[in-house]
């Protein structure tokens, strides 16, 4: 992904591990891929998930 962003990959790892650092996003690695999701919406996601199922 960060080949479309056209940045630097070493500048992208520090800026993402910055952001994985604070509150507002969290790393979890979903069959074998490594994902970033805002928080908030995750925690949304998984409730109506939870309803659902």
């Amino acid at each position: 992904m960060l080949s479309l962003l056209h940045i630097d990959k070493a500048l992208g790892r520090t800026a993402l591990d910055h952001e994985l650092a604070g509150e507002e996003v969290f790393g979890e690695s979903i069959e074998g891929e490594h994902c970033i999701f805002l928080r908030g919406l995750h925690i949304a996601e998984r409730g109506v998930a939870s309803a659902e199922g």
